[in-house]
């Protein structure tokens, strides 16, 4: 049961210096709507898996963008909508993932 003035949670990821922010984008995506990276074979329907991230954003120019997280880019940001989720990369390697309301999706 939801409530139009409920308000729906925020997912946080924190992006490891193991994996690009493209990857970690995929993983936070992932992991806040519980749906799969990479199609299973039995997957029967698109919203089972996720979009490729370059259907939305660039993964390359996202990943050179925040590049050498280290080296002052903290305070940069970049927002997209991706599987209906409004998504906010920061350069301090957080990733927020916020579903996106009927509201939100009215006014693209």
């Amino acid at each position: 049961m939801t409530s139009e003035g409920m308000q729906q949670p925020i997912f946080t990821y924190e992006v490891s210096p193991s994996e690009s922010f493209s990857e970690g984008v995929i993983a936070a995506v992932s992991a806040a709507s519980g749906t799969d990276s990479i199609a299973p074979k039995e997957a029967t329907s698109s919203a089972e898996v996720l979009e490729p991230l370059y259907s939305v954003v660039d993964p390359d120019a996202l990943d050179g963008l925040f590049r050498g997280r280290d080296s002052g880019r903290g305070s940069v940001e970049v927002s997209f909508a991706y599987h209906d989720h409004e998504v906010t990369v920061s350069g301090g390697g957080q990733i927020e993932v916020e579903p996106r309301s009927a509201a939100d999706e009215a006014s693209d």
